[in-house]
């Protein structure tokens, strides 16, 4: 009889130990399988932040394209009063319209 209480005892203490085994393992698959779904989120996350920099760099580029050509429309509008600025030129120019509005 002591020799089935021992081999009973054992048996217990086996079977326990593999029912902590099996708990703490699927504890760490749990924690594991969450883990990933945080990487996955991150991932996609990081994801969505570099396709918004590159909006916001293409729009930047656009931008810069718009003011390059603004300032060029600028500097012709100059070069054109610069070219009225005379009286005598002005007066030319009237005369020649007018005579072609005329004709």
């Amino acid at each position: 009889m002591n020799e089935f209480l021992f081999i009973f005892i054992i048996c217990l203490i086996v079977a326990a130990g593999a029912g902590i085994s099996i708990f703490f393992i699927r504890k760490e698959t749990r924690e594991l399988k969450k883990a990933k779904e945080g990487d996955l989120a991150l991932s996609l996350i990081k994801q969505d932040i570099e396709a918004m920099r590159k909006r916001f760099e293409d729009g930047y580029g656009q931008m810069a394209q718009e003011l390059g050509r603004i300032q060029e429309i600028g500097h012709a509008m100059k070069d054109f009063q610069d070219f009225l600025r005379s009286p005598k030129l002005r007066g030319n120019i009237g005369e020649q319209i007018l005579r072609d509005l005329l004709e």
